[in-house]
């Protein structure tokens, strides 16, 4: 948190993105959507991030203001690190744990599909679809104290995304963009987390093609087939595929080494 003071006033304010609230992830992005001046944005970012009212932000006259709200406002036009689950829930439909801890396989393929095909066309259904793979109905009957496997939502399941997203369609579209805000944070965290799997092209040719990554664990054996494989958590699989990386290197130094004794 930064604190801001102004007219002898002391204000906290978020400095990063895992600081903000979950309404005032939404009204951010609603900002982002809405086509307006710089200045304008900044100021309506700042008012946000300073959860001031209308009247009162209004009342605030100062020449030091656009400066202090360039300032403050700078992180969210920066890379986005958001990878705290700030709406867990929302409708009825639960999301994924912080840093998407719980996402497996089979849905992390689904999601960046939905995704990629959102950035390309701006298609508002594929939009839908990705929140629908990531936000589902909680469990019936989930014991949260007991907490077996770490995750509130129904298991995924392909063949239900089309009758969620129908339902999500209704949700405001800054609700949507704030989960797709998430999940890239949480996607370039993983990427940067994973530097030897994702390198070669800023993890973007791999992320392309997640369905062939999880062809090729499969083919590897260590989880087995190509179903198991879409049931194993995202983190799990890119450890292995770590090791795979690693252990590739040492090989490939030792066949240097041969080569020149």
């Amino acid at each position: 948190m930064n604190t801001i003071h102004h007219k002898g006033n002391e204000y906290t304010v978020p400095g990063e993105w895992n600081e903000l609230t979950g309404t005032q992830l939404v009204q951010v992005m609603k900002v982002f959507h809405m086509p307006m001046e710089e200045t304008k944005g900044q100021l309506l970012l700042f008012r946000i991030l300073m959860n001031m009212a209308w009247w009162k932000f209004l009342a605030i006259k100062s020449p030091g203001l656009i400066t202090a709200a360039s300032v403050a406002v700078d992180f969210l036009t920066g890379n986005n690190t958001l990878t705290k689950n700030v709406l867990p829930v929302y409708d009825g439909f639960c999301g994924p744990s912080d840093n998407m801890r719980n996402l497996k396989m089979a849905e992390f393929c689904f999601t960046e599909s939905f995704c990629m095909a959102y950035k390309q066309s701006k298609d508002p259904l594929m939009l839908d679809k990705l929140v629908a793979t990531l936000y589902r109905p909680r469990k019936k009957k989930y014991d949260v104290k007991k907490n077996p496997d770490g995750d509130l939502r129904e298991p995924f399941n392909d063949n239900l995304m089309e009758y969620y997203s129908v339902q999500i369609g209704d949700w405001p579209i800054e609700v949507k963009l704030a989960i797709l805000q998430f999940y890239e944070g949480c996607r370039n965290e993983k990427i940067k987390r994973n530097p030897k799997v994702f390198e070669g092209g800023g993890g973007e040719e791999s992320l392309y093609g997640m369905w062939s990554v999880m062809r090729n664990v499969a083919k590897a054996g260590h989880f087995g087939d190509f179903d198991k494989v879409g049931e194993q958590y995202v983190d799990t699989v890119l450890m292995e595929l770590n090791e795979v990386v690693v252990e590739a290197e040492k090989m490939e130094d030792e066949m240097r080494k041969n080569r020149t004794t």
